[in-house]
């Protein structure tokens, strides 16, 4: 990682227009892979009162990380042995004070735990950190926005550009770079660009050891794959043609239709595979305000893929259980946090 961020200190001095947005080869994922999908037996792991007030959990080896809601009144963050479900440490309360969030978003990334609000942004090494009683959470404040980032070295970040937007039915083509890479105290201005922030969203993955970033969306079936240099390298669709209908306010795309779309909805990954949760449907956007924010029950899927983009295997997850979060650890265990009748469960599925 530090040879990225050096490679990428070159580049911002010099220019980032000349990365490519073009892919050498792209895919298109076939709508029976979902039909033909095997179903995934999941196993749940007992975890006591461990999930009583969780938001997600995720699994990092043989350390079960809670991630609790707000209001809880408890830490943000425990830390378990989920074999024994030893509490081995807490941390972060809700506040904004020294080491403290308002509204904590969590990001399982490989061996790490990212977690940031509106202007703070921290990351470690779960294992490490769990295992060491002195250990403390540093925090490194940002100037930004952005709906995705992931914090490098040095205090830089790799950042989903808030005007990448192409739409022909809007008549935009601003055919920019997906990422950037941003000092913590730098803003990205407009410079007279429509601003796309509110439906730019999706996730990152970002492979040192195969020196690959993966960009899934949360609103359409698609998913980019570059190299450090920040080349495009492979676009894969499928395998629904979800279409997000847009509208642009002044300066501003939004969401402001009577349709939801939902893609990809959350990943995890190791150094040779992703796995990423699938809902591919369109949802109405009154009835799910009627109904708080709750959808009709649904199947879902996990699609598991290597690093050049290729669809390893197809699993489908019982509409019983809403994927909340999943999780994968050195041993290639396979961990999805669940919604089941309300309660939030572990499970381990059984590949």
């Amino acid at each position: 990682m530090k040879n990225f961020i050096r490679l990428y200190s070159f580049f911002l001095l010099f220019t980032v227009t000349s990365c490519s947005n073009k892919s050498n080869g792209d895919v298109v994922i076939n709508p029976s892979v979902k039909e033909n999908a095997k179903p995934l037996t999941l196993k749940e792991v007992p975890t006591g009162e461990a999930l009583d007030f969780a938001r997600t959990c995720y699994v990092y080896d043989d350390i079960l990380v809670v991630i609790n809601y707000q209001n809880s009144n408890k830490h943000l963050l425990e830390f378990y042995n989920i074999n024994t479900m030893e509490l081995k440490k807490q941390a972060i309360l809700r506040g904004n004070g020294p080491g403290e969030l308002l509204l904590l978003l969590s990001h399982n990334y490989k061996d790490e735990l990212h977690v940031e609000d509106a202007s703070s942004y921290g990351k470690f090494n779960v294992v490490e950190f769990a295992n060491n009683k002195d250990s403390k959470l540093e925090f490194v404040d940002y100037a930004f926005q952005s709906q995705q980032k992931y914090l490098l070295d040095n205090d830089k970040f790799l950042v989903v550009n808030p005007f990448r937007f192409v739409n022909k039915e809007l008549g935009i083509e601003q055919d920019e770079n997906r990422f950037i890479i941003l000092d913590a105290t730098d803003r990205i201005l407009d410079n007279g660009r429509i601003d796309a922030f509110q439906v730019n969203i999706g996730g990152i993955m970002v492979n040192s050891k195969e020196k690959k970033i993966c960009y899934y969306s949360y609103a359409t079936a698609e998913i980019e794959i570059y190299d450090f240099d920040l080349n495009l390298i492979k676009t894969i669709t499928g395998p629904d043609d979800l279409r997000p209908v847009y509208t642009r306010v002044h300066n501003i795309v939004q969401n402001r239709t009577k349709t939801l779309t939902y893609a990809y909805t959350d990943a995890c990954y190791d150094d040779s595979y992703m796995y990423l949760a699938y809902d591919g449907r369109t949802i109405d956007a009154m009835e799910w305000i009627q109904n708080n924010g709750v959808m009709e029950k649904a199947e879902s899927w996990v699609f598991k893929f290597d690093w050049d983009g290729n669809v390893i295997d197809v699993y489908k997850v019982s509409k019983e259980k809403e994927i909340v979060s999943l999780s994968v650890t050195k041993n290639g265990d396979l961990y999805l946090c669940c919604k089941e009748e309300g309660l939030i469960k572990l499970f381990k599925a059984e590949l």
